[in-house]
């Protein structure tokens, strides 16, 4: 009710943001893992194709970090989506360590 106060919007406005917010925090996780994979694939078959040379090598490994976003992107999201859920700030351990649910929903 506090926060509902605070916005200047009555309670079921504020849980029907709560609920779009959780929407959109859901996709752009799904979407995050989805496309992280993607690349992951993409690059693991473009290592297993390509001759191995030094500048390939380096290509390869400065690519990576772009995976890594990607996945680091999406699970910030679902964090959020974890943290709009149960409606409290949670730590990304305690995301992990929960019991509930991991995928967003």
């Amino acid at each position: 009710m506090a926060t509902a106060f605070s916005r200047g919007i009555t309670v079921p406005q504020l849980e029907a943001r709560l609920a779009t917010r959780r929407k959109e925090t859901a996709l752009v996780a799904y979407a995050m893992f989805a496309l992280a994979c993607l690349f992951l694939l993409a690059w693991v078959r473009a290592a297993m194709s390509t001759r191995w040379t030094t500048s390939r090598m380096v290509l390869s490994v400065e690519f990576l970090p772009f995976c890594a976003l990607f996945f680091l992107v999406g699970f910030y999201n679902a964090l959020l989506n974890f943290q709009i859920r149960t409606r409290r700030l949670a730590t990304w351990r305690e995301y992990i360590l929960t019991s509930e649910s991991f995928w967003p929903r």
